[in-house]
């Protein structure tokens, strides 16, 4: 089936105001949306002339919003993390849009593990070009009006790196020209649950004051925790009206939960997990979930606080050395921040100053021992898992480690320190040449590797010297 020169790939998926489509044009694969809401009708005696003049003005004005919208975004600088369509055009009376394709995104069923698994700095960039994103379209003067996890996908850039890209801009509106927004009940703003939730003409018009770019911030507060922690923020304290419902719903068997901006417009409060670190970041949510519209940053002061929590956090320590950061030594030194690093293949860290200098630690015994970092004690010898009998076979603690001489590149003299490479969840280990240089690739259970030069094998403790 044809559609405006584009050629549809199965069949219409239909969801209450929108129906979408895959198609193709010219070898490239697009998005085509169909907007059911709105309709041109036919001057083919179906409706009378007045009906068909209020229709035909409805659905020109929401087709300019639109097509202004898409335009806008469109020829903005920074757009590339905006997923904006590429065509509008009207067909037998409905309006459509057509978007590329994008490839590599998370898909939505996937998107809480794949969250759960990246280490805080992946994390924070996908915050950090969320928050850049958000600040291009609001800076154009538009207001999204839709933020939930779905409009932000998260795809691979152009260095291999994950960030997010913001679409459903289905509602989205100028601040001068304020329509209705989409309404996530999980992560919309309360001035936008209360819109939605009267009926009153005069009611709605009075809580419609409150709707703005600010209603956008709140949601992305709301979807920041989600990537931190896996789950919405919960009630701190309950109002009484929220306590007897919760009672209520307990005595009666029900799942008892509260939207976040239910929460605030009943009285209570949101508790921000205390899980998230550095503190700077929970301050930056809570101010983001404030209740008052006014009380939230601007998304390029979201995006500059997160530029600055980078400088204000040190990374989580190598799993192998065992080590914590001592977080108020290092500020006392004068170090900022902190993050690991590959050197030559050894797991070394990289601590900033506060002027931008940076010094290089390849040993985590340096760290210790200018009480930087403390020792964390070894894992009970039960946690250990067991590995294939092949290649790390199984023996008592006091027996020497040995290893087949042709697992050994000719020129290394030295044995491969078993127990400590299970201690560390290692069960086999292959010769590997990595830019020339040579070394070995320690592979775990689940088929991670990682490669550590010969030369580097001895000072980690992997290998014992002969």
């Amino acid at each position: 089936m044809a559609l405006n020169d584009y050629t549809l790939i199965g069949g219409w998926r239909t969801g209450a105001e929108t129906a979408s489509a895959v198609a193709q044009k010219d070898g490239k694969e697009f998005m085509i949306k169909r907007y059911l809401g709105f309709f041109k009708p036919l001057r083919n005696g179906m409706f009378d002339d007045k009906t068909v003049g209020i229709l035909e003005e409805e659905f020109e004005r929401f087709a300019d919003c639109r097509t202004r919208v898409n335009s806008t975004l469109r020829s903005r600088r920074g757009a590339e993390n905006l997923i904006v369509p590429c065509e509008e055009f009207v067909e037998e009376g409905y309006y459509y849009e057509v978007s590329a394709a994008v490839n590599g995104v998370v898909p939505a069923e996937e998107l809480e593990p794949f969250i759960k698994s990246l280490p805080l700095s992946s994390k924070l960039l996908i915050m950090r070009t969320a928050a850049g994103a958000l600040s291009t379209v609001h800076s154009a003067g538009i207001v999204h009006g839709d933020l939930n996890p779905n409009n932000v996908l998260i795809a691979k850039n152009g260095a291999g790196d994950d960030v997010a890209k913001l679409t459903g801009f289905d509602v989205s509106c100028f601040l001068d020209d304020i329509r209705l927004f989409g309404k996530d009940n999980e992560y919309c703003s309360p001035e936008l649950g209360l819109y939605s939730n009267v009926e009153e003409d005069e009611e709605k018009e009075e809580f419609k004051k409150f709707l703005s770019e600010k209603s956008d911030i709140f949601s992305l507060g709301v979807i920041f925790h989600f990537y931190l922690t896996g789950a919405l923020p919960q009630p701190d304290v309950l109002s009484e009206s929220l306590r007897k419902e919760k009672e209520r719903r307990e005595a009666a068997g029900k799942r008892v939960f509260f939207y976040p901006w239910n929460v605030l417009v009943r009285g209570g409060t949101l508790k921000i997990d205390d899980g998230i670190k550095p503190a700077g970041l929970r301050t930056l949510l809570s101010s983001m979930m404030s209740l008052m519209p006014e009380d939230r940053p601007t998304a390029s002061q979201v995006l500059k606080k997160l530029i600055t929590l980078k400088e204000e956090s040190f990374e989580e320590p190598w799993p192998d050395h065992r080590i914590e950061w001592n977080e108020e030594q290092l500020r006392k030194s004068g170090y900022v921040s902190g993050e690991r690093a590959l050197k030559s293949g050894i797991e070394s860290y990289v601590l900033v100053r506060a002027d931008g200098s940076r010094e290089v630690f390849f040993q985590k015994d340096t760290l210790t021992g200018m009480n930087l970092a403390f020792d964390l004690p070894d894992a009970p010898p039960d946690t250990l898992p067991d590995a294939p009998p092949d290649i790390l076979p199984d023996v008592s603690p006091d027996a020497p480690p040995s290893a087949p001489e042709e697992d050994l590149w000719p020129e290394d003299h030295f044995t491969f320190h078993k127990e400590k490479l299970r201690s560390r969840g290692y069960t086999s280990i292959e010769r590997q040449v990595l830019n020339g240089v040579k070394g070995y690739s320690l592979i775990k259970e689940n088929g991670d590797k990682r490669f550590v030069r010969s030369d580097a094998m001895v000072p980690l403790g992997y290998a014992i010297p002969d």
